[in-house]
């Protein structure tokens, strides 16, 4: 959530069944994949020019729009776990045509968690913290338009479940049609 990932093998595991219940599966990489430490600055200077995957989901999205003309272009929905679901719903405010997302344990509030390591790198990227929150679910929950469900769990010790629930108060004010699956 600072800096980005490339697609492996191993990501196709998650495709999978999404694929098998018919959908078609759009992934792309999110700029930015370090490999080191040595690298964060980089890393997180390709991570915000690529306003944190937005650009490489819009490219991905027009793509496979244009090459599979089959598409429904006004179909189109979200999903992903981890950083992924940090990025459905950022997608669910930037990219008007989405119908909605599924989010699997999301990091809500980038701020909170991360904004620490935003500020140590502010002096080397001049507006890191601005960026972060830019692109922070919480901030964009008043521009989203389209369903939204979570899966969280109660013991997840990277987004406490306070986190979650704050979100879903913000959504609820918002007019944010979200649904939650909550789990031990």
């Amino acid at each position: 959530l600072i800096d980005g990932m490339t697609l492996g093998d191993g990501d196709r595991a998650e495709h999978v069944p999404y694929a098998r219940a018919g959908f078609a599966v759009i992934s792309f990489d999110i700029p930015g994949m370090v490999t080191n430490d040595d690298e964060l600055v980089r890393g997180a200077r390709e991570f915000k020019d690529g306003e944190g995957g937005i650009m490489n989901a819009r490219a991905a999205l027009a793509l496979a729009l244009e090459r599979f003309p089959r598409l429904d272009p006004n179909n189109v929905f979200v999903a992903g776990p981890s950083s992924a679901a940090t990025l459905a719903p950022a997608l669910c405010a930037r990219i008007e045509r989405l119908r909605g997302c599924v989010a699997y344990a999301p990091d809500v509030d980038l701020i909170k968690s991360r904004g620490e390591i935003a500020d140590m790198l502010e002096p080397y990227i001049p507006g890191e913290r601005a960026f972060l929150a830019s692109i922070s679910p919480i901030e964009l929950v008043d521009q989203i338009r389209s369903p939204v469900m979570i899966f969280n769990a109660r013991d997840d010790d990277v987004v406490p479940i306070a986190e979650i629930e704050n979100y879903a108060q913000r959504a609820e004010r918002a007019n944010v049609r979200l649904s939650r699956v909550v789990v031990d």
